[in-house]
């Protein structure tokens, strides 16, 4: 979600710590949160909710915050 409001909504914070956050929507296409139509049927929500897809957006600071015990699973 940090991510998403940097890059969406810039003027609200001066900085973002995103930690373990899902940047990247189009890496579960198979559906998220309460969206249950795949990326294949709704293309344009997928990267609306991507801010992978918005990095030009971005203009304030931000921190990424991964690491071995991240939570979020990888797509196999």
């Amino acid at each position: 979600m940090t991510t998403n409001l940097v890059a969406h909504a810039p003027d609200l914070f001066a900085a973002g710590i995103a930690r373990t956050g899902a940047d990247n929507r189009t890496l579960t296409p198979f559906g998220f949160q309460n969206e249950e139509r795949t990326l294949w049927q709704v293309h344009d929500v997928y990267n609306r909710m991507s801010p992978f897809m918005a990095t030009d957006k971005i203009s304030k600071p931000l921190l990424l915050v991964h690491g071995e015990d991240d939570n979020n699973p990888s797509t196999q």
